[in-house]
């Protein structure tokens, strides 16, 4: 996995959070981590809830030593990021709500990456990792019951079964190939 692509995104991720906080609703909040999936909200009314209570998104390290981030503490960038587009688009943490909140927040990611002067091939090969930690664990999940336990193996299963340019349809397509082939066999 491109560690310099996944570093490109967390600072993405970073620009966008800040966008989000200088937004009314969350100005104030702040952001914590647990270690645990238990201990953060797991629904939209309960992250809405919990913010709204606490003036804090907290986000949890769990399963993010195999993202594609690198660390546990860099994916919390990414949770954070994510979690604050459920909050700020209203989408439910349902498999429809999460691919269309995927695509919404590359929308916001965009801009920042032109900022920086990316080309379009950069803008590309950010874009398909992004879909691949979004979209493509997604529809993972939908099709098995249960999230890639090596985030960045799967990743990169992906990347062989799709190597060229793509849009979240591809994607998709891409992980029923790997599900129904079983090219992506990993224990439970």
């Amino acid at each position: 996995m491109n560690q310099h692509l996944a570093r490109i995104l967390v600072h993405g991720y970073k620009a966008v959070i800040k966008q989000y906080l200088t937004m009314h609703a969350f100005k104030d909040v702040r952001i914590f981590t647990v270690d645990k999936q238990d201990d953060a909200p797991q629904t939209l009314h309960a992250l809405r809830e919990y913010v709204e209570e606490h003036g804090r998104l907290v986000v949890a390290l769990e399963h993010g030593e195999s993202s594609i981030y690198g660390s546990a503490h860099a994916n919390a960038w990414f949770r954070a990021f994510h979690d604050l587009g459920h909050l700020v688009y209203n989408r439910e943490m349902t498999y429809e709500e999460e691919v269309s909140l995927a695509c919404t927040q590359w929308g916001d990611l965009r801009p920042v990456f032109e900022r920086m002067g990316a080309t379009e091939n950069l803008l590309q090969d950010l874009y398909r990792l992004y879909l691949f930690d979004t979209v493509g664990q997604s529809r993972y999940c939908l099709l098995t019951g249960r999230f890639p336990h090596d985030q960045t193996a799967f990743a990169d299963a992906l990347h062989h079964v799709l190597d060229w340019e793509m849009d979240a349809g591809d994607v998709l397509t891409g992980v029923d190939m790997l599900v129904k082939h079983d090219l992506f066999p990993e224990a439970v």
